[in-house]
């Protein structure tokens, strides 16, 4: 079985007609994102063929490859010789994987930082950081079927065999969750408020960085004037030196917020 023919095990057949379905319903969306359990190339595929994007999680596999400057390589090999850079994105490289061009973006695993993860998608002209933001929606959906399951019943408060029964309960579960989650933001979240809140914000808003540069200077200039009897005139001397001294990036970046 090749890495193309697992689009046929039962889960992926699964994945792409869900695709399907809610394509069948609305076309207003972009993206599918799923994580490294469907991150099949059979599945992928699929996905591009009806006009769309796919980003999902990867995960080291021993029949899936990728091409790269004329090699083929598992996913922990392509890591191994892709250029480094620092930060939580650690790389990103543009692939042939089976026939489709693809970006792979390895970040910083925040669990453990010595390890990696990587990204999948198919949309190679976004940025990176775009990537990880659509990526990271995912999440929003497992911390709801975790609440829904773990906490509010789904699928385990009650037994019936009509499925008229089963979309009720389904139903009173996400009412349940959308009263809680409207509780939870009128109580904790200050974004309840609307404007008040936005205004609120612009009139504690954090003075800039030319700004509090500027006050450490005079705080450090009155200092020097009171502890040590300076003039005015080697005062100034020593400041323009001082800035005089700063290196470029900081000086244009004083010069920008100044502006």
């Amino acid at each position: 079985m090749t890495a193309l023919d697992l689009i046929f095990s039962p889960e992926n057949r699964a994945c792409v007609h869900d695709s399907d379905e809610v394509l069948a319903y609305t076309r207003a969306f972009q993206y599918v994102l799923f994580d490294s359990w469907f991150s099949w190339p059979g599945v992928i595929k699929a996905i591009k063929t009806r006009q769309r994007e796919a980003i999902c999680m990867l995960k080291d596999m021993p029949n899936i490859f990728y091409g790269y400057n004329g090699r083929f390589y598992r996913l922990a090999e392509l890591y191994a010789v892709v250029t480094k850079r620092k930060g939580d994105i650690l790389a990103s490289v543009v692939v042939d994987y089976y026939g489709l061009s693809v970006r792979i973006v390895f970040v910083r695993n925040r669990a453990n930082k010595r390890e990696w993860l990587a990204l999948l998608s198919t949309n190679t002209a976004i940025p990176e950081e775009e990537i990880i933001r659509i990526y990271g929606m995912r999440w929003d959906i497992e911390v709801y079927f975790k609440m829904c399951k773990s906490f509010l019943g789904l699928a385990k408060k009650f037994q019936v065999r009509d499925y008229d029964a089963m979309v009720a309960h389904t139903t009173l579960v996400c009412v349940r969750y959308l009263l809680l989650s409207i509780e939870n933001r009128e109580s904790k979240d200050d974004r309840f408020w609307g404007g008040i809140f936005y205004e609120m914000c612009e009139e504690v808003e954090n003075i800039s960085f030319a700004k509090a540069f500027i006050n450490l200077l005079e705080l450090f200039t009155q200092v020097l004037r009171d502890k040590l009897y300076l003039p005015d005139d080697l005062l100034e001397e020593i400041l323009d030196s001082f800035m005089e001294s700063l290196p470029e990036f900081l000086k244009r970046r004083l010069l920008t917020r100044a502006a």
